[in-house]
């Protein structure tokens, strides 16, 4: 990802980097992305993919959200690591 200001690069531009349009371009194919649900897909069942992110931050390995729940749910400490994290993000 390369950051622009006004047509600009302000972060470094690796080697063979490709543009994909003007930023009023790729900015409207995000937003309309976004509006089908492509860019945020899995944060809609309830933070799912938060969940997933912090079993594996605790040694869970795979990507399954029931199995995830589970090893999170397998022990005490780890299950009010779960609740503080919903406390904080709630407060938000």
């Amino acid at each position: 990802m390369v950051t622009e200001v006004n047509g600009s690069p302000t972060t470094y531009v690796p080697p063979g980097f490709v543009r994909k349009g003007t930023p009023q371009e790729v900015a409207q194919q995000e937003a309309q992305n976004m509006a089908q649900g492509g860019a945020v897909r899995g944060y809609a069942s309830g933070g799912d993919v938060a969940l997933v992110k912090l079993a594996q931050m605790n040694g869970f390995k795979g990507d399954d959200v029931a199995t995830a729940r589970a090893f999170m749910n397998a022990s005490e400490g780890l299950r009010n690591k779960v609740t503080a994290m919903g406390d904080l993000y709630g407060r938000c």
